[in-house]
C-alpha cells in the first residue's frame, strides 16, 4: 500500500530530525531512508489504466475529432492519423481542436475515479511532437502541458504514472497511434536523431529525484515492429537511451518487447549492466484470425502460456496494454476506412462472425456479456503473476471493449478490482 510506505517515510525523515550528536561531534552524513521515494516493483504491484487518446488521439478511440476533420464528410475525406489530422486543417485549426479536446477528454475527475476504483497507477502515451518537431512536420503542440497537469494530479490522489513515448519520427511502427499511419522512416538518421534529443530532454527534464514521487516507468518507445525494423536496431535503441536515462536518472526504465517472444529478451538488457528496467508486454485477442476463432476457453488459456513464458523470465515485467475485445469490429479499431477482420471486410481472411455490438453496448447478448466479463476477469488474475498491468483504455467515445470507465458502468469490469462473478482460472 503506498500509502504505508509514505507514512514510513516520514516516520524515518522524523527519526533523521532527533539525531542527538552533541554539538562538538560533526554528524554523520545521513542515511538514506530504509524505505526511499522510488517504487519497488519486488514488493508492490502495478494496477493501472492507460489514458489513451488523449494526448495522442486516436481514429477509433474518438472518431468524433476525426470525423468532423474530413472536408466534405465521407469517410474516404477522413483523415487517417494525427498527422494527415494537422495537416488537412491547418496548425491554427487543429491546435483550436485539439486543444478542447485536451482540455476536456481527460481531466482531473478522472483521476479521482480512476483511484476510487482500486487502480493505483496509469501510463500516458504522448507524441514526440509534444517536445520538438521535423522541419517538414504539420504536428502542433502544447501537450507537455497536460503532461505537467496529469503528474499534479497523480500526486494529488496517490496515483503513479509511466511516461510512454507512444510515437517518434518517422513512425516506430505505421500504426495510427505512433502518429503516422504506414510510415516507416524511424531509421532514417534525422529521425532517429531527433527521437533521441525527445528522450534527453525528457530524461533532463522529468528524470529528476523530485518526480520519484510520482513517476515509476520511463518508457522510451511503444511498440517498435521487430518485422519493419531491424531487430539489433532496436535492441541499440534501448542500449542507447537506457544509458542516455542513466546519466540523468535513478527511476525505472522500460522498454517494450518489441512484439518478440519472452525467452529472446533473456540475453538482453539484463543485470547488473542493466539495472532497474522493467519489461513491457501488450497482449491482445483481436488482431489475428486464429486468435479470432478461439472460444472464450481457448482465449483463457492462450493468455496463461503466454504468462507462462513471462515467468519463467527473471525480469520486472509488465502487461502494459490489453483489453476486454473478443473481436476487431469496433469502427476504425484497424485504421480509418478499413473494415474487421471478424466479418471479412479487412483483410480478405474469411468470415468468422457477424458484427454487431462493438460500438452499441445495448446490443449486446447474455453471452456477449458473460464473455466479456470472464475475458476481464481472467486477465486481471492471470496479469497480476507479472509485476501487474495496464488495461487500454480509461474510455472511448463508443467502443466498448476498450472502454474501462463504461465496462464498469455497465457491471462488466470488477469494481474493486478483485470482485469476481466467475471461477478464478489461476
Amino acid at each position: 500500500d503506498n500509502e504505508d510506505d509514505e507514512n514510513d517515510e516520514q516516520d524515518d525523515v522524523d527519526e533523521d530530525l532527533n539525531v542527538s550528536n552533541p554539538v562538538s561531534t560533526p554528524a554523520p552524513a545521513p542515511n538514506p531512508p530504509v524505505t526511499s521515494g522510488k517504487f519497488d516493483y519486488r514488493t508492490q504491484k502495478i494496477n493501472g489504466v492507460n489514458l489513451g487518446g488523449w494526448l495522442v488521439t486516436e481514429p477509433f478511440i474518438s472518431p468524433s475529432l476525426y470525423e468532423q476533420a474530413s472536408v466534405d464528410g465521407s469517410e474516404a475525406k477522413t483523415p487517417i492519423d494525427e498527422y494527415n489530422f494537422c495537416k488537412s486543417l491547418g496548425s491554427n485549426e487543429a491546435l483550436a481542436r485539439l486543444r478542447k479536446h485536451w482540455d476536456t477528454w481527460i481531466t482531473e475527475a478522472d483521476f479521482i475515479r480512476i483511484k476510487s476504483y482500486g487502480f493505483n497507477a496509469v501510463r500516458l502515451p504522448i507524441g514526440y511532437w509534444a517536445f520538438a518537431k521535423l522541419a517538414d512536420d504539420p504536428y502542433v503542440s502544447g501537450q507537455e502541458e497536460y503532461l505537467i497537469k496529469a503528474i499534479n494530479w497523480c500526486r494529488a490522489h496517490g496515483l503513479k504514472l509511466w511516461v510512454d513515448l507512444h510515437g517518434i519520427p518517422g513512425s516506430q511502427n505505421g500504426f495510427d497511434n505512433s502518429g503516422q499511419r504506414d510510415v516507416y522512416q524511424w531509421m532514417n538518421p534525422t529521425n532517429y536523431e531527433l527521437g533521441l534529443k525527445v528522450l534527453q530532454y525528457i530524461y533532463d527534464k522529468y528524470g529528476g529525484v523530485e518526480y520519484e514521487d510520482v513517476i515509476i516507468g520511463y518508457q522510451n518507445l511503444n511498440e517498435p515492429l521487430h518485422d519493419r525494423y531491424e531487430i539489433p536496431k532496436i535492441i541499440e535503441f534501448d542500449q542507447t537511451t537506457y544509458k542516455m536515462f542513466r546519466e540523468k536518472s535513478n527511476n525505472w526504465f522500460v522498454y517494450h518487447d518489441a512484439f518478440l517472444p519472452a525467452p529472446f529478451w533473456s540475453n538482453f538488457m539484463n543485470e547488473p549492466e542493466y539495472k532497474d528496467t522493467v519489461l513491457d508486454h501488450h497482449r491482445y485477442e483481436v488482431f489475428d484470425p486464429t486468435q479470432l476463432r478461439e472460444s472464450i476457453d481457448g482465449h483463457i488459456t492462450s493468455i496463461k502460456l503466454l504468462v507462462g513464458e513471462f515467468l519463467r523470465l527473471p525480469k520486472i515485467q509488465i502487461v502494459g496494454e490489453w483489453s476486454a475485445a473478443l473481436t476487431d469490429c469496433c469502427k476504425w479499431l484497424n485504421g480509418v476506412g478499413r473494415g474487421a477482420r471478424y466479418d471479412n471486410s479487412f483483410a480478405g481472411t474469411g468470415v468468422i462472425g457477424q458484427c454487431r455490438f462493438s460500438n452499441d453496448f445495448t446490443k449486446m447478448t447474455a453471452e456477449d456479456k458473460v464473455n466479456t466479463r470472464r475475458i476481464i476477469e481472467a486477465q486481471l488474475d492471470i496479469y497480476n503473476q507479472t509485476n501487474g498491468f495496464f488495461y487500454w483504455t480509461w474510455k472511448t467515445e463508443n467502443a466498448i471493449e476498450w472502454s474501462m470507465s463504461d465496462l464498469a458502468n455497465i457491471g462488466l469490469f470488477p469494481v474493486p478490482l478483485h470482485d469476481r462473478k466467475y471461477p478464478r482460472v489461476v
